[in-house]
Protein backbone atom coordinates (compact mmCIF):
# COMPACT_ATOMS: atom_id res chain seq x y z
CA UNK A 1 0.00 0.00 0.00
CA UNK A 2 1.18 3.53 -1.04
CA UNK A 3 0.72 6.36 1.70
CA UNK A 4 -0.05 9.97 0.10
CA UNK A 5 -0.08 13.22 2.72
CA UNK A 6 -1.38 16.67 1.54
CA UNK A 7 -0.42 19.99 2.90
CA UNK A 8 -1.60 22.22 6.27
CA UNK A 9 -4.83 23.19 4.39
CA UNK A 10 -4.70 20.81 1.14
CA UNK A 11 -6.68 18.23 -0.25
CA UNK A 12 -6.57 14.42 -0.16
CA UNK A 13 -6.78 14.18 -3.81
CA UNK A 14 -3.47 16.47 -4.27
CA UNK A 15 -1.40 16.41 -7.18
CA UNK A 16 0.82 14.10 -5.68
CA UNK A 17 -2.42 11.55 -5.33
CA UNK A 18 -2.95 12.19 -8.89
CA UNK A 19 0.45 11.62 -9.84
CA UNK A 20 -0.11 8.10 -7.87
CA UNK A 21 -2.83 6.66 -9.59
CA UNK A 22 -1.43 7.29 -12.91
CA UNK A 23 1.50 5.44 -12.29
CA UNK A 24 -0.19 2.65 -9.70
CA UNK A 25 -3.00 2.22 -11.26
CA UNK A 26 -3.32 -0.97 -9.75
CA UNK A 27 -1.63 -0.40 -5.91
CA UNK A 28 -3.83 0.29 -3.39
CA UNK A 29 -2.99 4.13 -2.36
CA UNK A 30 -4.39 5.72 1.09
CA UNK A 31 -4.57 9.45 1.19
CA UNK A 32 -6.75 10.35 4.09
CA UNK A 33 -8.18 13.98 4.71
CA UNK A 34 -6.59 15.49 7.38
CA UNK A 35 -6.99 18.24 10.23
CA UNK A 36 -3.54 19.05 11.10
CA UNK A 37 -5.08 22.15 13.83
CA UNK A 38 -7.15 19.70 15.14
CA UNK A 39 -4.86 16.30 15.71
CA UNK A 40 -1.80 16.22 17.72
CA UNK A 41 1.13 15.29 15.83
CA UNK A 42 2.24 12.10 17.77
CA UNK A 43 -1.07 10.63 17.61
CA UNK A 44 -1.28 11.45 14.18
CA UNK A 45 1.85 9.64 13.78
CA UNK A 46 1.17 6.91 15.52
CA UNK A 47 -2.19 5.92 13.47
CA UNK A 48 -0.22 6.61 10.29
CA UNK A 49 1.95 4.13 11.44
CA UNK A 50 -0.43 1.49 12.14
CA UNK A 51 -1.75 1.68 8.88
CA UNK A 52 1.74 0.50 7.31
CA UNK A 53 3.84 -1.48 6.48
CA UNK A 54 4.05 1.15 3.10
CA UNK A 55 5.48 0.25 -0.16
CA UNK A 56 5.79 3.95 -0.59
CA UNK A 57 5.33 7.26 1.61
CA UNK A 58 4.60 10.43 0.06
CA UNK A 59 3.85 14.01 1.28
CA UNK A 60 3.45 17.28 0.20
CA UNK A 61 4.31 20.55 2.33
CA UNK A 62 3.34 19.49 5.83
CA UNK A 63 2.31 16.16 4.79
CA UNK A 64 5.83 15.97 3.55
CA UNK A 65 7.28 16.61 7.22
CA UNK A 66 4.85 13.61 8.59
CA UNK A 67 6.37 11.50 5.33
CA UNK A 68 9.61 12.38 6.71
CA UNK A 69 9.07 11.46 9.93
CA UNK A 70 6.94 7.88 9.10
CA UNK A 71 10.09 7.49 6.74
CA UNK A 72 12.48 8.14 9.45
CA UNK A 73 11.08 6.32 12.03
CA UNK A 74 9.61 3.00 10.44
CA UNK A 75 12.47 2.67 7.16
CA UNK A 76 9.53 3.20 4.44
CA UNK A 77 10.65 4.69 0.75
CA UNK A 78 9.80 8.41 0.89
CA UNK A 79 8.88 10.76 -1.38
CA UNK A 80 8.51 14.62 -0.32
CA UNK A 81 7.55 17.31 -2.39
CA UNK A 82 8.29 20.72 -0.80
CA UNK A 83 8.43 19.60 2.58
CA UNK A 84 7.90 22.03 5.55
CA UNK A 85 10.94 21.15 7.31
CA UNK A 86 11.49 22.30 9.83
CA UNK A 87 7.89 22.52 11.03
CA UNK A 88 8.30 24.70 13.93
CA UNK A 89 10.13 27.25 11.89
CA UNK A 90 7.26 27.76 8.90
CA UNK A 91 3.92 27.09 11.27
CA UNK A 92 3.81 29.86 13.37
CA UNK A 93 3.47 31.82 10.28
CA UNK A 94 1.17 29.63 8.16
CA UNK A 95 -1.11 28.93 11.42
CA UNK A 96 -0.55 30.99 14.16
CA UNK A 97 -3.18 29.12 16.32
CA UNK A 98 -1.12 26.36 15.80
CA UNK A 99 -1.05 24.48 19.27
CA UNK A 100 1.44 21.65 18.57
CA UNK A 101 4.20 23.60 18.25
CA UNK A 102 6.17 22.12 20.93
CA UNK A 103 5.14 18.98 20.08
CA UNK A 104 5.89 19.06 16.43
CA UNK A 105 9.32 20.34 16.96
CA UNK A 106 9.93 17.04 19.61
CA UNK A 107 9.40 15.54 16.50
CA UNK A 108 11.47 17.08 14.07
CA UNK A 109 14.36 16.79 16.61
CA UNK A 110 13.69 12.87 17.50
CA UNK A 111 13.62 11.97 13.32
CA UNK A 112 16.25 14.27 12.03
CA UNK A 113 19.03 13.49 10.41
CA UNK A 114 18.15 10.37 9.38
CA UNK A 115 19.35 8.28 6.29
CA UNK A 116 16.51 6.19 4.86
CA UNK A 117 14.98 5.72 1.38
CA UNK A 118 14.22 9.24 0.35
CA UNK A 119 13.73 11.98 -2.49
CA UNK A 120 12.89 15.24 -1.93
CA UNK A 121 11.45 17.26 -4.73
CA UNK A 122 12.46 21.09 -4.30
CA UNK A 123 10.98 23.94 -6.14
CA UNK A 124 13.28 26.54 -6.66
CA UNK A 125 10.52 28.93 -7.00
CA UNK A 126 8.52 27.66 -3.65
CA UNK A 127 6.72 31.21 -2.06
CA UNK A 128 6.11 28.95 1.08
CA UNK A 129 8.87 27.11 1.79
CA UNK A 130 12.90 28.13 1.91
CA UNK A 131 14.09 25.42 -0.66
CA UNK A 132 17.29 26.42 0.03
CA UNK A 133 17.35 25.93 3.73
CA UNK A 134 15.37 22.69 2.70
CA UNK A 135 18.51 21.32 0.37
CA UNK A 136 20.70 22.01 2.97
CA UNK A 137 19.15 20.31 5.52
CA UNK A 138 17.95 17.44 3.74
CA UNK A 139 21.09 16.98 1.46
CA UNK A 140 22.59 14.01 3.59
CA UNK A 141 19.32 12.25 4.67
CA UNK A 142 17.94 12.18 1.26
CA UNK A 143 18.60 12.53 -2.45
CA UNK A 144 17.60 16.08 -3.46
CA UNK A 145 16.13 16.57 -7.29
CA UNK A 146 15.14 20.93 -7.66
CA UNK A 147 12.80 21.74 -10.42
CA UNK A 148 11.46 25.29 -11.69
CA UNK A 149 8.35 24.89 -9.92
CA UNK A 150 6.26 27.07 -7.02
CA UNK A 151 4.95 25.70 -3.35
CA UNK A 152 2.11 23.46 -5.70
CA UNK A 153 3.87 21.48 -7.93
CA UNK A 154 2.25 20.55 -11.41
CA UNK A 155 2.98 20.42 -14.99
CA UNK A 156 5.47 17.79 -17.22
CA UNK A 157 9.13 18.61 -15.46
CA UNK A 158 6.77 17.74 -11.74
CA UNK A 159 5.41 14.61 -13.05
CA UNK A 160 8.77 13.83 -14.53
CA UNK A 161 10.72 14.56 -11.55
CA UNK A 162 7.48 13.22 -9.42
CA UNK A 163 7.62 9.74 -11.51
CA UNK A 164 11.61 8.83 -11.45
CA UNK A 165 11.58 9.34 -7.79
CA UNK A 166 8.73 7.17 -7.19
CA UNK A 167 10.42 4.47 -9.17
CA UNK A 168 13.61 5.59 -7.68
CA UNK A 169 12.22 4.57 -4.29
Amino acid sequence: MILNLHGLFGYHENNNYQELRRLFPDEEIWSPQIDYLAEGPRELLGKLAEGGPYSLVVGNSLGGFFAYALGASQGFATVLTNPCVPPHVYLPGLAPDYRFLGEIEAIWNDAYPTEFPCTAILGTHDELIDHERTLELLKDSCRIVTIDAAHSMSGPEYAAAFQAACQAE
